[in-house]
């Protein structure tokens, strides 16, 4: 048995491309073989008041570690030899998993402990120094990333090469597929908040007053950037349904990134049907490849409006792209995700 240990985060629990809903469906499909094991989330973030927040943040701290401690108490129960665990939300202090690996190791238990690393290198930068990342490596088994760019970037650190392996970022392929045919009408769309080089952004909007893009803020206000632009539909918060149906409308998926591991928004474009416009950078080339994507230099402008303006202009081109995309998504399946799971753990 493989016991998947996932982190709820509230802002996304429901929807279908976090890892919360990766472990679930792994269960599901395949009962025999995994069991999910949710970590909930204490702290979320509906706590404003200043002086408030500290002691909600200590609860919420509180109460994750001793939740923590419960799933270690339950391990020392129910782990058999042969078992495994996998804990899917690793290297990240805030929630840490690593005091379940910690414990497992010091029981001596003849189980293997795996974890899944899923952010970018410069965050790794900041928050762990070499010594601290070596207690963190140590305590498991096997790393498992998102992409070969961080693959690199663990051995680099000093993480034995034998010692990381490369997965991907899984999509839901029942929920996530062309809902509707598209329009000749090209619509860009632009998706997710992490490592987004937003002023780049803008100057592509900018120099491109042709074309009407969708641009998702999040939780953020990006209202400042693209204030008195007319070809540009900002959202703020939206459903995980009401994303799906903006993406069906839209023809290309822009992705303007410092850097990027594994994206859902980059997976769920492809699946969606889109075309892919993308920084060419980090693990894009483990998802995409010219046949659906037209790669852009973060440093070169007018790369990023001739990508645009020539799916624009070449209609062919951009429904031959847009099948690609969906043909490449088939990779990412949960069945493909479960085959590469069995393959590094036997």
């Amino acid at each position: 048995m493989v016991y998947l240990v996932c982190q709820e985060w509230y802002n996304t629990k429901d929807n279908h491309a976090g890892i919360k809903h990766l472990c679930n469906e792994l269960q599901r499909r395949y009962p025999d073989n995994y069991k999910s094991i949710v970590i909930p989330e204490y702290d979320n973030g509906k706590c404003h008041n200043k002086i408030l927040k500290k002691f909600w943040r200590l609860n919420a701290y509180i109460r994750h570690r001793l939740y923590i401690h419960k799933i270690v108490l339950a391990f020392k129960k129910m782990l058999k030899p042969g078992d495994k665990v996998l804990l899917t939300e690793y290297l990240w202090k805030a929630n840490t998993q690593l005091p379940i690996a910690d414990a497992i190791k010091r029981s001596g238990m003849p189980v293997k402990v795996y974890a899944m690393a899923h952010l970018v290198p410069s965050i790794y930068d900041k928050k762990f120094s070499d010594s601290k990342l070596k207690k963190w490596i140590d305590a498991v088994d096997g790393v498992m990333t998102l992409g070969h760019s961080l693959s690199d970037y663990l051995v680099n650190r000093g993480v034995e090469k034998e010692k990381v392996f490369t997965t991907f970022h899984y999509v839901d392929l029942d929920y996530y597929h062309v809902l509707a045919p598209k329009d000749d009408v090209v619509t860009v769309i632009a998706m997710g908040n992490m490592m987004r080089n937003v002023t780049l952004l803008q100057s592509i909007v900018k120099q491109n007053s042709a074309v009407h893009f969708i641009i998702c803020q999040g939780a953020n206000d990006l209202s400042q950037f693209f204030e008195g632009l007319k070809n540009v539909e900002l959202l703020p918060y939206i459903t995980e349904a009401e994303l799906r149906d903006y993406m069906n409308k839209a023809s290309i998926s822009l992705n303007v990134m410092v850097d990027t591991i594994g994206s859902n928004v980059i997976v769920t474009s492809m699946a969606m049907g889109l075309a892919m416009i993308c920084s060419d950078v980090g693990s894009i080339r483990d998802y995409c490849d010219e046949k659906n994507t037209v790669f852009c230099d973060n440093h070169d402008e007018n790369s990023w409006t001739d990508a645009i303006k020539t799916l624009s202009g070449d209609i062919s081109r951009l429904k031959d792209m847009q099948k690609e995309s969906l043909l490449k998504s088939r990779h990412f399946s949960f069945e493909n995700f479960h085959c590469k799971l069995q393959q590094i753990m036997n």
